[in-house]
């Protein structure tokens, strides 16, 4: 591909990777297995699963399904967005996850 002919030609590296939704729902509108075999790698935003906007306060990347969570039908959790990608046929040395180094707050609930 061209990233490669300029690498060869400037003897540099180069990478392409994405940064990518965690959800069902982007999976369904994206074609994962076939981008998987172009890029490198692929950044999954496994972060902002819940926030302030909601009523109730939960996890913003909890790493399992919790079947007392509220959203427990979701795959709002790190292993429920990696799976979505396994299942789509995308391989595990290709994901990179996003992980969040910050706490979000509620107030009223």
């Amino acid at each position: 591909n061209a990233l490669n002919k300029a690498g060869a030609e400037d003897g540099k590296q180069y990478l392409l990777t994405i940064a990518s939704g965690a959800s069902q729902r982007y999976a369904d509108h994206t074609e994962l297995k076939k981008i998987s075999q172009i890029l490198d790698w692929i950044n999954i935003m496994t972060y902002d699963f819940h926030g302030g906007w909601e009523a109730t306060s939960n996890h913003n990347a909890a790493l399992y399904k919790d079947p007392n969570d509220p959203a427990a039908n979701t795959n709002f959790y790190v292993d429920g967005a990696i799976n979505v990608y396994t299942n789509e046929g995308v391989p595990v040395d290709k994901l990179v996850l996003g992980v969040p180094f910050y706490g979000s707050g509620w107030t009223g609930v």
